[in-house]
């Protein structure tokens, strides 16, 4: 179990209903039980929830610094947001989740930019015809294409901060079943400098606290100022480097496979001396709810403006949320949403069974999981642990760009320094015409001009070093040409995600991705209905590997992937189905789309024995 920072004090009102039209409310088809709103206070939804009141964990004062500013804030400087979507699956399988990527985009289309991030080999593979979508999809150069969402988060990131750094105050990496609510957030946030390096949204890992010292924030929504995707993107490009820190659990700043991208996250925040800011209201209520609304027990306990919801299943919980949020109007959340406490969130001394020192520290973690690990290792640049506010730029040029002296400008050149708000010039190196722009220095980040080069497709790979029990074919340091493809084996009793006992990685432009193989066993997995549950759900049963991760999700009701082919009879457009994420190999069907279903419990246990 998951410890998540709540209250259920039951003190406030929910969120307000301002504007909001009955009739917009009644015509969406099951919309009714969201009326209950009138009556309740919204809530994540998690049994845990009342573990804070428990504790008696106090919400920190707001930072006299934010009460300060907040005279300055105006309608008419909202922050300037970037929504990030990572979408892991594409093409996308289930409709219901290309009916949601469009909602989205008609949701977030005026009142932000919008980006989705899209593994490069699958978007070269399927593009899509649809402007709409391709016109906001960053094509990330992966070196795994289907091992998980955090290489695909890590590097959108490092890309996307490449070249809108200066673009933007504040990054949102937002789930595709999640909803921000924009006006809400917009003024939360301004409220706060995007100077400062602020991390923000649902605050998680209480459960593993006394044994990795890490906090971070919980998946749906995770809001990172202009400042801490800075020192963030900093520490990724160092991610490769042997820094004498951890290489190897769930919150480790490593090149892996998997899809917990968001205590990864909070991992390589805090080796660079981040920590989640308590983002919960004067009342101890949540802002960033990580499930959605249903039944009336479920209103009790939110701040009356929330920022996010989490878990949404379809377009109607879309919509219906919009409506309850998006279309009240701007100056309700403006001047009703409570500021910010612009703290770290902390754990009083005397919890029962929680410590933290002054530095905000467990006694009993590891010292690569204290705070600012990486910058005291020394294997960051000496400018961060100085703090400086102009530190120089040491020019990493991506293959794709050579110098070139541009408006007066110096050619850039690989290895050279560059000072804080200086610039040089670059084009992509094969085009000597006027595809050329300007990089430059951000407090010692690069930002590069977005130019359209084309990638080499004669770029070679080399086999990287072979995780345990792991064998690849050819060996470790071979040479393999663009698409070239290695193959990757087990040793006896280990398997790779979803129990295959072989599987191929492809050379790609200059990058190559592994999976490592895991030890096999059997899974026990709880599933849990919205409106009902069938036999067996509280102990499906799948022989796998430790390394699987599963979901559930809709495929055609009477297609080839549809388990039961009986959703039809009743009109229902999708069956839904529990499968392992990786492989996309099925354990089992559920039930019909009319229900919401969701995974409660995973529990894994070795025996050796592959089937």
């Amino acid at each position: 179990m998951t410890r998540v920072i709540d209250d259920d004090n039951g003190k406030g009102k929910g969120f307000p209903l301002a504007g909001l039209p009955l009739v917009a409310l009644v015509s969406l088809a099951g919309v009714a039980v969201y009326l209950l709103i009138l009556t309740g206070r919204t809530t994540t939804g998690r049994e845990e929830d009342a573990f804070f009141a428990q504790e008696g964990i106090p919400v920190p004062g707001v930072d006299v610094r934010v009460r300060e500013g907040a005279g300055s804030r105006s309608m008419e400087k909202l922050p300037k947001l970037c929504i990030i979507v990572p979408v892991g699956d594409w093409p996308m399988k289930a409709p219901r989740d290309m009916q949601v990527m469009k909602e989205i985009i008609r949701i977030y289309g005026t009142k932000s930019t919008l980006k989705f991030l899209i593994s490069e080999r699958s978007w070269d593979a399927a593009e899509s015809e649809d402007d709409s979508i391709s016109s906001r999809v960053v094509s990330v150069n992966t070196a795994r294409s289907k091992e998980g969402t955090w290489e695909l988060v890590w590097r959108g990131l490092h890309q996307v901060f490449s070249t809108h750094a200066l673009s933007f105050e504040w990054f949102a990496i937002v789930q595709l079943n999640s909803l921000v609510v924009i006006p809400h957030l917009q003024a939360y946030l301004s409220y706060l400098d995007p100077s400062t390096a602020y991390y923000i949204g649902h605050v998680q890992g209480l459960e593993e606290w006394g044994r990795e010292g890490v906090l971070y924030n919980n998946e749906h929504a995770i809001i990172l100022s202009q400042s801490a995707l800075r020192l963030l993107a900093i520490r990724i490009s160092h991610i490769k480097d042997k820094t004498g820190l951890s290489t190897s659990g769930d919150f480790a700043c490593i090149d892996i496979s998997g899809y917990q991208y968001d205590k990864r996250l909070g991992g390589c925040l805090r080796e660079v001396g981040i920590e989640p800011m308590d983002t919960r209201d004067s009342n101890g209520r949540q802002r960033f709810l990580v499930t959605r609304p249903r039944k009336r027990e479920e209103f009790q306990k939110s701040s009356a403006y929330p920022m996010s919801f989490g878990s949404l299943h379809g377009v109607q919980d879309v919509q219906s949320l919009e409506y309850f949020t998006l279309k009240q109007p701007i100056q309700d959340s403006f001047h009703g949403v409570e500021m910010p406490t612009a703290k770290a969130f902390r754990i009083p001394s005397g919890s029962s069974d929680l410590q933290m020192d002054s530095d905000g520290n467990s006694p009993s973690a590891p010292n690569h999981h204290k705070i600012g690990a990486w910058i005291d290792s020394g294997a960051s640049p000496p400018c961060l642990k100085k703090k400086s506010k102009e530190c120089e730029c040491n020019m990493d040029l991506p293959k794709r760009f050579t110098g070139v002296s541009h408006n007066g400008s110096p050619p850039c050149s690989q290895g050279s320094s560059l000072k804080h708000d200086s610039v040089c010039g670059i084009r992509c190196g094969k085009d000597k015409g006027s595809n050329q722009g300007l990089a430059r220095c951000f407090n010692g980040w690069v930002v590069y001009p977005e130019l359209n080069c084309v990638n080499s497709d004669e770029e070679m790979c080399i086999v990287p070093e072979e995780p345990p029990f792991t064998i690849f074919d050819p060996k470790p340091k071979s040479q393999l040409a663009n698409r070239q493809s290695l193959t990757v084996t087990c040793a006896d009793g280990y398997r790779l995600a979803g129990g295959r006992n072989i599987g191929y990685s492809k050379c790609y432009k200059g990058s190559i991705g592994v999976s490592h193989c895991g030890k096999c066993g059997e899974w026990t997995i709880e599933v849990k209905g919205s409106k009902y549950d069938l036999g067996g759900w509280d102990k499906i049963k799948f022989n796998g590997v430790s390394t699987d991760t599963f979901q559930v999700t809709g495929v055609a009701a009477g297609s080839e992937q549809d388990p039961n082919k009986n959703c039809g009879e009743f009109s229902l457009p999708e069956q839904l189905i529990l499968q392992e994420k990786s492989s996309g190999k099925l354990v089992t069907g559920l039930s019909c789309s009319n229900n919401a279903i969701d995974i409660k419990k995973t529990t894994f246990k070795p025996t050796g024995v592959c089937s």
